[in-house]
């Protein structure tokens, strides 16, 4: 036998025994001890023993490992994974040109290259929308009547005007808040069956994330993550805008009506599958129902029934407030019922919302103020182009791109890095929900409040990207699942600080009878970014090879900070030019 043929031979019964990562003591189905085996084999290669006879040793003893893996399986009901060095020898067997050649070594280390390139992009696009914005003139803003120091109208009145879609919108984000945390591990129950061969009913990744196959499954639900956000602006791009213009022409009753039966064939799809046990591919086909865009024409009601800016900022603050609540019920609730029970309870509610909708939710746009349908605004994407055609809508939209790009991309990657290093499980989900839903409503209720008297706008906008910022330090610095729900909480909180400045400042960006086709556009936008945002936070994180501490961890937090500048930027400046209007009619008025 050839020296190299029988180092192959050697090197293949060193794989299959176990000196390449599964070391055992004994041969399977064999009495003798692994060392006297091997010493046997090195005996009778050395004495030129013929190469068949060795080969069929091989495959016994293959045999018999094969066995012994099947008795593993069978007591633990994990299903082993091949060790990453543990093939070398086979593989040199079946094809030995694959160990030799140097592009597989290098491959790696050029694909990690461009996976950077490609995360580090983005972070292009908030400094030149900066140069390209931040020097123009800004064209009149949508309603000169909305720029003003007037007082807010009365609590009562504003209920008396919004009081239909406020219970609409408490009671959907209440019923959402029941099954959203669960959903990341109804798939991560559904992908750990292929890393397992336990039956479905015994695999639950929402009490222990420990478990192997549970481990293995949390890159997949990452991925299918980012694809779902990808799809989100295709369906927004397809029917955002669109639907926007049409409830420009034929009102917004009959539109809403539309988006709410897509959501709910959503939340079925998932119930579904909890329930029945039916393949998870239904809930993911039948995913972009529920991506049918949800806020901008209830806001561009919200807009019309109130027709007042400072009482619409005020109303923003409490309706949000007041969702907030909802959904700490809501999250409350889930937590204490099954996973299960959540999705029927969601989708329950859902159902229960549809005839509320049909009979009880009064239209917000006069048959006098619906213009006529420009048939070019059905084409996918035409209305989009209302964004462009005043800069100050531009900034504030993108600079809310840019935002939303930056939080959902970390929120993506922080839930990977919690249940692959603090082992987040179900329950951990729903108690951070729940601070986050206290958080936000002391924010909104009281923070925003406070802050504006003492800081004004633009205080308050450096405020929140600030702590926003420092959460993101502290939180993928943590240790413990207690650090980890402190430092979220805060990011979540300090996100929300400036939503009742940002929806002021969309309010005043829509031209005249545009406002269906205005807020549609600016929520498409907005959903590209989160779509996007996942896409790059995730290739970034697995091009520093999924860090938990170190350098590489550095570097991911100072790529997610970065974000805030160009955002920060444009939103201060898009304030600076509502105050400058303001002082310019102030001083006409009283000249």
């Amino acid at each position: 036998m050839r020296l190299g043929s029988r180092s192959i031979v050697f090197g293949a019964a060193l794989s299959l025994f176990g000196l390449h990562g599964n070391c055992c003591t004994e041969i399977p189905g064999s009495s003798e001890s692994g060392d006297e085996f091997l010493q046997s084999l090195a005996a009778s290669i050395e004495s030129e023993e013929d190469e068949d006879g060795l080969r069929v040793q091989l495959l016994q003893l293959s045999t018999n490992v094969s066995r012994m893996q099947q008795d593993v399986v069978g007591q633990s009901g994990v299903r082993p994974s091949r060790p990453k060095y543990s093939s070398l020898a086979l593989d040199l067997l079946s094809s030995p040109s694959e160990s030799t050649g140097s592009s597989e070594t290098s491959r790696p280390g050029t694909w990690n290259h461009w996976m950077l390139a490609l995360a580090v992009l983005p972070q292009l696009v908030g400094p030149l929308a900066c140069f390209w914005l931040l020097p123009r003139s800004h064209e009149e803003m949508g309603k000169k009547e909305e720029v003003g120091d007037e007082s807010p109208q009365s609590l009562r009145h504003l209920v008396s005007r919004v009081w239909q879609m406020w219970l609409m919108h408490v009671a959907g984000t209440f019923f959402n808040a029941v099954a959203l945390p669960s959903m990341n591990y109804l798939y991560l129950d559904n992908f750990a069956r292929f890393h397992t061969d336990l039956p479905a009913a015994n695999i639950h990744c929402e009490t222990d994330m420990k478990l192997p196959f549970c481990q293995a499954a949390v890159p997949e639900v990452m991925k299918l993550s980012v694809v779902l956000g990808l799809a989100a602006p295709i369906v927004h791009l397809l029917f955002g805008p669109t639907l926007g213009a049409l409830s420009d022409s034929y009102g917004r009753k009959p539109i809403i009506i539309v988006i709410r039966i897509c959501r709910l064939i959503a939340m079925c799809a998932n119930y579904a599958v909890s329930w029945f046990g039916l393949s998870i591919w239904w809930s993911i086909i039948l995913a972009p129902f529920g991506m049918i865009p949800i806020v901008g024409i209830p806001f561009a009601w919200y807009i019309e029934r109130i027709g007042h800016a400072p009482t619409l900022t005020v109303a923003i603050g409490i309706i949000e407030g007041s969702c907030i609540l909802a959904g700490l019920a809501g999250t409350m609730l889930g937590k204490l019922v099954s996973m299960r029970m959540a999705f029927a309870i969601c989708a329950a509610g859902y159902l229960a919302m549809l005839p509320y909708t049909v009979f009880v939710l009064p239209e917000s746009l006069s048959s006098d103020r619906m213009v006529p349908l420009d048939v070019r605004k059905l084409l996918p994407g035409v209305a989009v182009r209302v964004i462009f055609q005043s800069s100050f809508a531009l900034k504030v939209c993108i600079s809310t791109a840019i935002a939303n790009f930056q939080m959902h991309g970390w929120e993506l990657v922080a839930t990977r890095f919690f249940q692959e290093h603090l082992f987040w499980n179900r329950d951990n989900t729903y108690v951070f929900m729940m601070s986050c839903s206290v958080f936000q409503f002391a924010c909104l209720f009281f923070g925003t409040g406070l802050l504006f008297k003492a800081i004004g706008q633009k205080g308050i906008l450096i405020i929140a990207f600030g702590c926003a910022n420092l959460a993101t330090v502290f939180a993928m610095l943590s240790k413990s699942v207690l650090q980890g729900t402190i430092a979220g909480t805060f990011f979540m909180g300090a996100t929300c600080l400036p939503q009742p400045v940002v929806y002021g400042l969309m309010s005043m960006a829509t031209p005249p009878g545009e406002q269906g086709a205005t807020q549609s556009s600016m929520e498409l936008f907005v959903n590209v970014a989160q779509a996007l945002g996942p896409l790059a936070f995730a290739t970034m994180y697995e091009a520093l090879d999924s860090p938990a501490s170190g350098w590489k961890m550095d570097v991911y937090i100072v790529y997610t900070c970065l974000f805030s500048l160009p955002a920060l930027s444009l939103l201060l400046s898009s304030l600076n030019h509502v105050e400058d209007k303001t002082a310019n009619r102030t001083s006409t008025s009283t000249g």
